[in-house]
């Protein structure tokens, strides 16, 4: 399992490097770039974790796990899908693959409001890239997540949960949509 986790600490500078060129290239912002791989202790637990819930093997939960190493940037909503393509654009020049892209906007059911993608590098190491507006990313790092946090307890009750997820979808309702969104993810 550590093995897998320090090849991810190898890969991490290029990857990183990569990132913050692209950012410049863009006129994006990088967020959060102190979180931009996850702790030991975190990547254990997830490993864990996955494998109860899912009923997976180690080797399965760690093959699955794209957000060892993640990265977000930040676009006003006009220049967000436009970033977005530009930054494809970046990564394929230099032979890196978008593996999955998950457009949340376009849900209506779903609180949380950003891009998340997973990219590989040439030498196979999978990533991940959310991309946010100022607003979506701020939701996401103070109100949401304490209600997600509170949410995913063992000890929440169901009412508590469902009246949790209509607070959260009502906070996002007010966020402003990029510019043509739904042409990410089609």
């Amino acid at each position: 399992q550590m093995k897998v986790y320090n090849k991810f600490a190898i890969e991490e500078p290029a990857i990183s490097k990569k990132m913050k060129d692209i950012a410049k290239d863009t006129d994006q912002t990088l967020k959060g770039y102190k979180f931009r791989i996850k702790t030991e202790q975190s990547y254990s637990r997830k490993v864990k974790t996955d494998m109860l819930e899912k009923n997976i093997s180690e080797k399965q939960a760690i093959k699955d796990m794209n957000d060892v190493i993640r990265y977000t940037l930040v676009s006003s909503p006009k220049d967000l899908v436009k970033n977005f393509n530009k930054t494809k654009k970046l990564f394929e020049a230099d032979s890196y693959k978008l593996i999955k892209v998950k457009n949340s906007w376009t849900n209506k059911n779903v609180a949380y409001k950003g891009v998340n993608c997973v990219f590989q590098t040439p030498n196979g190491e999978k990533f991940e890239v959310q991309f946010h507006t100022p607003e979506s990313f701020s939701l996401k790092q103070n109100e949401l997540h304490k209600m997600y946090e509170e949410q995913r307890l063992p000890t929440t009750s169901a009412a508590r949960k469902a009246e949790l997820e209509k607070m959260m979808l009502e906070l996002s309702k007010n966020l402003e949509v990029p510019k043509d969104i739904e042409d990410i993810g089609k």
